[in-house]
């Protein structure tokens, strides 16, 4: 049981007057008399069940303890524990991201990538140069074997005189 005096101050009795259990229970009043709330902060596997909440505002009138008012509620709960239901799939996945948890690791690959990137780029630059001096120098060469260009498709006859810029 967890019962909070006029005073707002919080007392716990029978399982949950360990202090284990007043750390993991906290009992907040949201509206003065009207709405209470219980939370509990980490949940256990041995939590779980059925909870009944039971709201009475007591007094002592004439040496004799009286209930003025009563409201309760029910619920029930279930605690899934996380090791139950992870894979070793799931292990895998968070030993790899575990890795880049750390600020710096994850700014060094960024690094890397950005110089990789850059590398890259400047040697499919140098690649493209190179092969278009070897295309311009295989298309002089056959130009300069062929001095003379055929007649003009119009029908004049004669020869054109090819220059070359080598």
């Amino acid at each position: 049981m967890v019962k909070m005096t006029k005073l707002r101050i919080v007392q716990y009795y029978g399982n949950f007057s360990r202090s284990t259990y007043r750390q993991r229970l906290r009992l907040l009043e949201e509206r003065r008399g009207a709405l209470y709330r219980l939370s509990i902060l980490t949940l256990q596997p041995a939590d779980q069940g059925h909870y009944v909440c039971k709201v009475q505002e007591i007094s002592k009138h004439r040496n004799k303890w009286t209930a003025w008012s009563n409201g309760s509620s029910e619920m029930e709960m279930r605690v899934i524990s996380l090791k139950a239901s992870e894979d070793s799939s799931f292990d895998k996945k968070k030993a790899t991201w575990a890795f880049f948890e750390d600020l710096y690791v994850y700014a060094v690959f960024v690094c890397c990538v950005g110089i990789l990137s850059v590398l890259l780029f400047t040697l499919t630059i140098i690649w493209q140069s190179v092969f278009s001096k070897r295309k311009s120098r295989v298309v002089g060469e056959v130009l300069s074997e062929q001095q003379f260009i055929a007649p003009a498709a119009t029908g004049e006859l004669g020869f054109g005189l090819v220059q070359l810029y080598q």
